[in-house]
């Protein structure tokens, strides 16, 4: 009996001591292991040991607390059962492209950057940043949102000097803020693994100098090399244009119209004007001195075209004029009195021109008014049109009628033609008027300063502003802009346009166009109206030097 109980123990303990032995028993089938980023290693303790079934792997527990599965690298891993435990790494690795899909419609504006970031619609890339290039016409200029962010810092900065309680304010606004970057753009996953939901992408963009519909190609690619290409196709569009915004005199106290003689078009000459918005806030119009008013025009794609012109605030505003106008009158600014009743400016070169032409009739009545008076025997003067008064008179003065001349016998003037009934003909050029509609295009040219496409797009330029009534100034800067953005050396010059009166339409077209210059043109018009008996012509001429 006793012989038996001891065989039935020795038989226990073998097998106990053999389920012991097999149940510690741990293998694994390498010693490292590659993992797909963002993937979970979870999905794969299977291939880490050799196991026979599922009943045997779920004896085994597995710490992958070490690894990173968001972040390329190699970790340490553990698998253990019972008291036996056994390390292993795995390799996180990147293999997979960014995935993006652009946008079906990509719109922006002639020499207006459009950033890779406005032409996603969609993108996934799990390391969470994507660098960008394109195929051509890659903007090199200076970040508007950089531009941006450096004022704003600047401002935070100063503000925070300011006070201890404002340092102290940015740094919780700072701290929410990162906070709450961080929880948007990352989340975390059932198996316990990070997940980027919106990469950060690079700030790459595009520029076109010509109104079009272009076709390009960005190039994604991650930290790991991995590429893709995603085809895009942009419409450029020319930006809007303010007309009519100028230079303005006010005198103090005086109420302003900023809107008076502006007017917007979209890059197609679409009107927009009711959409312009004018932001006067720096004027105090009861403090003299010198302010910025800026003009903002936005198109129905919200491309936006911008002026900015100067606000002078007088205390006299007549005492300003004389001191700073030309001989001519040739201001361009605008003019606001208190007296104005409505308060809308009046453009200050007419007013200078109608006081001319006042003085040049006074002058006359006084001149025939002593020819009557005279005893002289000399012969009068044929009553000839004063061709100076009648141009100053262009921009709707009247000329003065004749500006007599003596003999050399010390004559008498002519009288006034009322006075002159014995003559009952007008003179041959007060006769009607003949000259129709007519054009003459003095055209283009450089001296070698510009190819063949730069030139191109300056003549498009030109006939933009031709065509559409822009305001000189603006394509003005326009012009140059580009020029400046092609490395052109140009130091002055611009456009120019203008209404003058000419005794015939041969003579309009007898005036000649610059040469020499990095670029010039020339292009004249009449609609055949006449102003006392010459013919209203018009011109638009550009010279850059």
């Amino acid at each position: 009996m006793k012989k038996k109980l001891a065989i039935i123990l020795i038989t226990a303990m073998t097998v106990a001591g053999m389920t012991t032995g097999c149940g510690n028993k741990l293998a694994l089938t390498d010693d490292s292991f590659t993992l797909e980023l963002g993937d979970s290693p979870e999905n794969h303790t299977a291939s880490y040991v050799d196991v026979k079934d599922e009943k045997e792997l779920n004896k085994i527990s597995f710490d992958f607390s070490k690894v990173d599965t968001m972040k390329v690298g190699e970790y340490e891993a553990a698998a253990s059962i019972g008291n036996t435990k056994k390390t292993f790494h795995i390799d996180v690795e990147d293999t997979t492209a960014p995935k993006a899909a652009a946008k079906a419609e990509i719109k922006t504006g002639v020499n207006m950057p459009v950033y890779a970031e406005d032409m996603i619609d969609s993108i996934t890339e799990l390391s969470g940043k994507v660098s960008v290039t394109f195929k051509d016409h890659a903007y090199t200029g200076e970040d508007p949102k950089e531009a941006e962010k450096k004022t704003e810092d600047t401002k935070a900065t100063e503000a925070a000097e300011s006070t201890e309680k404002a340092e102290s304010t940015k740094k919780a606004e700072d701290t929410e803020a990162a906070k709450q970057t961080e929880e948007s753009t990352e989340k975390t996953a059932s198996n316990g693994a990070k997940e980027v939901v919106t990469p950060e992408i690079e700030r790459a963009a595009v520029s076109y100098d010509a109104a079009g519909e272009y076709d390009n190609t960005m190039i994604l690619s991650d930290a790991s090399g991995n590429k893709s290409n995603v085809d895009v196709h942009i419409v450029v569009s020319n930006l809007p244009v303010i007309n009519g915004a100028t230079d303005m005199l006010v005198e103090k106290g005086a109420s302003v119209d900023y809107m008076n003689g502006v007017s917007a078009v979209d890059g197609a000459g679409n009107d927009i004007t009711a959409g312009v918005t004018v932001d006067s806030s720096k004027v105090d119009v009861n403090t003299p001195g010198d302010y910025e008013v800026t003009y903002t025009a936005v198109d129905a794609d919200g491309l936006t075209g911008t002026a900015t012109v100067k606000v002078t605030v007088a205390e006299n505003i007549e005492e300003t004029v004389n001191n700073t106008d030309t001989a001519d009158g040739s201001a361009s600014e605008k003019r606001v009195t208190t007296s104005s009743g409505t308060g809308k400016a009046t453009d200050k070169k007419n007013e200078m021109n109608q006081k001319h032409v006042e003085e040049q009739q006074a002058a006359a009545e006084a001149s025939a008014q002593a020819g009557n008076n005279s005893n002289g025997n000399g012969s009068s003067s044929s009553g000839k049109k004063n061709k100076n008064s009648a141009s100053n008179a262009g921009n709707g003065g009247s000329s003065a009628g004749s500006a007599s001349s003596s003999s050399g016998n010390g004559g008498e003037s002519s009288a006034p033609a009322q006075e002159a009934p014995s003559q009952p003909s007008a003179p041959a050029q007060e006769s009607a008027p003949s000259q129709g509609p007519a054009t003459c295009d003095k055209g283009s040219a450089t001296n070698g300063a510009l190819n063949g496409d730069q030139k191109a797009h300056v003549d498009a330029l030109v006939n933009q502003w031709r065509t559409s009534g822009g305001d000189d100034n603006t394509y003005s800067d326009m012009i140059g802009q580009y020029l400046l953005e092609q490395g052109i050396d140009c130091s002055y010059g611009g456009c120019e346009s203008s209404r003058f009166l000419t005794g015939s339409w041969e003579e309009a077209c007898s005036r000649q166009r610059e040469s020499g210059g990095v670029y010039n043109s020339m292009y004249l018009s009449t609609n055949g109206e006449y102003q006392n008996g010459d013919l209203v012509c018009y011109f638009w001429q550009v010279d850059i030097y």
